[in-house]
């Protein structure tokens, strides 16, 4: 990663550490630090930052329950991100807030 996207993971996992944060949150960060970036760059950027932070498990996916429980998504690193990835090219336009999937830390 570069330093910048660096900064955007850092920003993410401290959100993601002080409450339930949507997929949403780290498209918008990516487009408004790198505009230039077209849709496909803006995507593979996000689960690039998803990728790594979930293989140095800093952050679980799911979905937030109205009980205030954490649902997290089973399956590989891969699996995981390979499911946003899907669902995101079904939603046929980039997350708003309540798309696809969520985010806690794991610490």
């Amino acid at each position: 990663m570069t330093n910048d996207l660096q900064e955007i993971a850092k920003d993410f996992l401290t959100e993601a550490q002080e409450d339930y944060v949507g997929l949403w949150s780290l498209v918008w960060d990516i487009k408004n630090d790198f505009p230039e970036l077209d849709r496909n760059e803006t995507r593979a950027s996000v689960l690039n930052i998803i990728r790594e932070l979930l293989h140095e498990n800093l952050i679980k996916a799911g979905i937030p329950k109205i009980s205030g429980d954490f649902e997290e998504w089973t399956g590989s690193v891969e699996e995981i991100v390979s499911r946003i990835r899907n669902e995101w090219e079904e939603l046929g336009t980039d997350p708003t807030i309540g798309d696809i999937v969520w985010f806690v830390s794991t610490e």
